[in-house]
């Protein structure tokens, strides 16, 4: 179950990385493209898409793993009420 946790938290930690190298290489894009319209004078054209964000599953992922990898806590009882019980006489009270 570990393996697994770390397998998908290196998998987060690797998209958010290559995130921002596209973010970096997207503003290159837009730069050459920029200089590209400046050259030909043809209108500039910015791409950009949405896609489903995989790093907010994996977290969500791991953080379900986690929960289910952790030891169940024991059930607690409900604290007894000894309104009923003569002073001194807690201790004979089941």
């Amino acid at each position: 179950m570990s393996e697994l946790i770390e397998t998908l938290k290196e998998a987060q930690h690797e998209i958010n990385s290559l995130r921002r190298s596209n973010e970096i290489l997207s503003a290159k894009v837009e730069v050459m493209e920029s200089f590209m319209c400046v050259l030909h004078t043809s209108p500039a054209q910015h791409r950009q898409t949405l896609s489903p964000d995989v790093v907010f599953e994996l977290q969500k992922h791991v953080a379900k793993l986690e929960d289910e990898a952790k030891p169940k806590a024991a059930v607690r009882q409900p604290p007894v009420d000894n309104a009923h019980v003569a002073p001194g006489c807690e201790k004979f009270d089941a």
